[in-house]
């Protein structure tokens, strides 16, 4: 049962209070949380180097989506799982949709909106509403399953530093609440995870803020800078000052940094919107509606299939337009790096 507390979250829509620091670790798990998709990778003693868990298959980094189960009777909660096979199962579903809960793409529900805070329902695909914070603890919880089971019980999940990315975007409620989603989902614990929603018409309980100084959020725009400086390939001295910009499947982040005091500091306010990737191929598929006619045919009647291949691109990903009518459905399959 998840514990209960009147911590500094508690007091969060009062007073700023310091986030702690990670302590120096040998055993590291960073997890990309996504609009569109996610990802988790680790490094222990025993590996030596930083290692991507295979969420599906072959693929490391799956759609941000999940399929959950719920028991009607007592109201306990399973994963039946996320990305692939969530959408998979989720498209098989024939009559018995009540008993499951399934979403996609929630976090990006917390773009730019104000009024975004702890308590912020969703509805799900399959019907009803659920606090937004508790679906993000779900995917969290798993997730750190999954990295568990992928180590064969070898470390704990306390024997980790965690590492969440989040949009420089995002106003600081919305980072409060990513913070109060780990707790809930227990990466910094040994606890289970969260096992069931709390009805919306209910108060929604506190996590209690276990090892706080082993839980970390990095904002993207400064992680993508790192990688690319230890990636670069070009030589001479790299820039003290240098712009970043971060699109990525659900929102664009820019912003300006500087390094000349050996450390990252934001020298412009970080700026950007939800033009991401997904967002791009929505648009091309709007433009779709305009293709040659030749037999000129009313486009209440018009019905046919585009695909599209940005594998090549930076959008990594294979789009199908299906044109019914005004209408334009788009479908698409986010590739994974090994493709």
């Amino acid at each position: 049962m998840m514990a209960l507390s009147k911590g500094p979250l508690a007091r969060a829509e009062k007073i700023q209070t310091p986030i702690p620091r990670l302590t120096e670790s040998n055993c590291i798990a960073a997890i990309d949380f996504g609009t569109s998709s996610v990802s988790i990778a680790y490094t222990t003693p025993t590996e030596g180097q930083i290692r991507l868990v295979k969420l599906h298959k072959t693929y490391e980094r799956v759609p941000n989506a999940i399929l959950i189960t719920k028991d009607q009777k007592n109201q306990q909660c399973k994963v039946i799982g996320i990305g692939h096979i969530a959408q998979s199962e989720y498209s098989d579903l024939k009559n018995d949709a009540e008993n499951f809960i399934y979403f996609e793409r929630i976090k990006n529900l917390l773009k730019r909106d104000k009024l975004v805070d702890r308590t912020t329902e969703v509805s799900s695909f399959t019907g009803g509403s659920y606090y937004l914070i508790e679906v993000i603890a779900f995917i969290l919880t798993h997730l750190k399953k999954l990295l568990t089971d992928h180590l064969k019980g070898n470390y704990k999940s306390t024997d980790f530093d965690w590492i969440i990315t989040v949009p420089a975007i995002w106003k600081a409620r919305a980072r409060r609440m990513m913070r109060e989603a780990a707790y809930m989902a227990g990466l910094t614990s040994d606890a289970p995870g969260i096992t069931k929603f709390t009805p919306v018409d209910s108060p929604l309980p506190r996590p209690e803020e276990v090892n706080p100084e082993k839980l970390s959020l990095a904002l993207e725009p400064e992680v993508a800078a790192i990688y690319a400086q230890h990636q670069s390939e070009v030589s001479g001295t790299p820039p003290q000052r240098y712009m970043v910009v971060d699109i990525g499947g659900g929102t664009v982040d820019i912003t300006v940094h500087d390094k000349s005091n050996g450390r990252i500091s934001v020298v412009l306010p970080s700026t950007g919107n939800t033009w991401g990737g997904k967002q791009t191929v929505h648009e091309i598929g709007q433009l779709i509606l305009d293709i040659p006619n030749p037999d000129n045919l009313p486009r209440e009647e018009r019905g046919f299939d585009v695909f599209m291949d940005f594998s090549g691109t930076e959008i990594q990903a294979r789009a199908q337009y299906r044109i019914t009518g005004e209408e334009v459905k788009t479908v698409c399959d986010f590739l994974s790096n090994q493709d």
